[in-house]
């Protein structure tokens, strides 16, 4: 086999320089960039802005008649808030020139021979971001698995990829993954919808491989359990998971598991936990004891626990919730009564919660106001409210803050808040309008600079960017 560095390299060549300097898309500048600046600024820009088009029509014919990207999902147009300036297209082929200097030259070889996962985690998120993940996968196959040092969440993030274009190589991307982290969870979760027996046979190829270890079976039992549940196979899957309780590894996504398929087997279970736990500590075994009845089918008796356990922690949605599917009425009722009674923002917000999930919508809307007024310079409240109240009612929020609030301490994170709100709405102008506001009340907070340096560039300001972060944004 031919030596990573040369595969990445050739790689690097084909994917990200050499297509692009061997093509007719690459052309020496005008004079006018190598070092002179146009007398007219205007003309320069309108100049700018016909090369711009001309390289934009070049780029189309090209994926008409290319061969390669015809086999391969184009890359896809910038987004539509995502402009590219004159000034941006003048440093994209300044950078470009530089990049096809630094390998012709030899250097980027050098740079990177001593950093291979580097590279070969560089050319995997460009076709990733570009909408190729199938080349990504081909980079993890024939490169990235003989390496030592890919971050273990890249072969994640392709599986994924590949699972939401429906590409049938996502069967053959997570069975890699597993190759190289036989434990990577996410692949494993992935692996448990779409074929468990192949995810549990190559669990068995790793154990056999490793027959000398006494610890690969323990460190691959919650795995295997999953995957057994997955095949509904609970003859098997039982006793790994009372392993797994007696170590303190039986998580939330196995219990849940536990509790659709054998909801009389999770109820004993949690109910010998129970009788092991001092009272103040066991409030969320007896919620998951009473989902298990419920499950079981005895709504009466889930009725009774969890009217008690609203006796112990009336504020506790998790049980509001609970309730409202064994009987609704009851659930209205206890609501209704906790505000009349003792309002406050939780009750307020419960009530609220409970209206919107059962459809009224308006009687909703008034619910999470009083949340909000219940409290309106309680910076955690301010949090709650805008979390729950729909885009229109974020102006309303600050609007009554700037009015009210003798002191504005945390305003910038109220702002931050309402920055978000409006984002996701799709509200670009008044999103950034609340993140400088919030950056010029507290400038030293580095995330309202970081946000708007995203937002006004046309990037993503919720989602990470940094190249150690990127692999979260992905799979997030």
């Amino acid at each position: 086999m031919a030596h990573p560095l040369s595969l990445l390299l050739a790689a690097l060549g084909g994917a990200a320089v050499s297509l692009f300097f061997a093509s007719d898309l690459w052309q020496p500048p005008p004079p006018s960039l190598a070092g002179t600046t146009a007398n007219d600024p205007g003309e320069e820009v309108k100049r700018l802005g016909a090369e711009l088009a001309e390289l934009q029509k070049r780029l189309a014919e090209r994926d008409s008649t290319d061969s390669r990207t015809a086999a391969t999902p184009a890359v896809p147009p910038p987004d539509a808030e995502a402009t590219i300036t004159p000034t941006d297209l003048v440093m994209l082929e300044r950078m470009l020139r530089e990049l096809g200097e630094q390998h012709g030259s030899g250097v980027l070889r050098r740079y990177y021979t001593t950093r291979l996962p580097e590279l070969a985690e560089l050319l995997m998120r460009v076709w990733v971001e570009t909408g190729a993940p199938q080349l990504a996968f081909v980079i993890l196959r024939d490169i990235g698995v003989h390496l030592q040092g890919i971050h273990r969440a890249y072969p994640g993030v392709i599986v994924k990829k590949l699972r939401e274009a429906n590409d049938p190589l996502a069967h053959d991307a997570a069975l890699l993954a597993l190759r190289i982290n036989i434990e990577d969870g996410r692949v494993i979760a992935d692996l448990a919808k779409h074929d468990p027996q192949s995810a549990l046979d190559a669990l068995d190829a790793h154990e056999r491989a490793n027959a000398g270890d006494p610890n690969v079976a323990a460190s691959l039992r919650d795995e295997r359990c999953r995957l057994l549940m997955a095949l509904k196979n609970m003859k098997d899957a039982l006793p790994l998971f009372d392993q797994l309780l007696a170590e303190g590894n039986a998580d939330e996504g196995l219990w849940q598991r536990l509790l659709e398929l054998d909801p009389a087997a999770a109820a004993s279970r949690l109910q010998g936990l129970i009788a092991k736990t001092e009272p103040d500590e066991a409030f969320g075994l007896e919620l998951q004891l009473a989902k298990a009845v419920l499950a079981a089918g005895d709504r009466t008796a889930a009725r009774t626990q969890l009217e008690a356990l609203l006796q112990r922690n009336p504020d506790h949605g998790g049980v509001v919730e609970l309730l409202a599917k064994v009987d609704q009425a009851a659930a209205d009722e206890f609501l209704q009564r906790q505000v009349r009674e003792r309002p406050s923002p939780v009750t307020w917000a419960n009530l609220g919660r409970r209206l919107l999930a059962a459809g009224k919508t308006g009687e909703a809307h008034e619910a999470m106001w009083n949340s909000f007024l219940a409290a309106p310079n309680d910076l955690e409240n301010q949090m709650r409210a805008i979390a729950l109240a729909p885009e229109q009612f974020a102006e309303r929020i600050v609007q009554h803050v700037r009015q009210n609030s003798r002191q504005l301490d945390g305003f910038d994170e109220l702002l931050g808040d309402v920055g978000e709100v409006y984002w996701r709405a799709g509200q670009r102008d008044r999103a950034i309008a609340a993140w400088r506001e919030a950056q010029q009340r507290d400038p030293g907070d580095g995330e309202w600079r970081y946000k708007l340096t995203r937002a006004t560039a046309g990037r993503d300001p919720l989602g990470g960017g940094r190249d150690q972060e990127w692999w979260m944004d992905q799979d997030g």
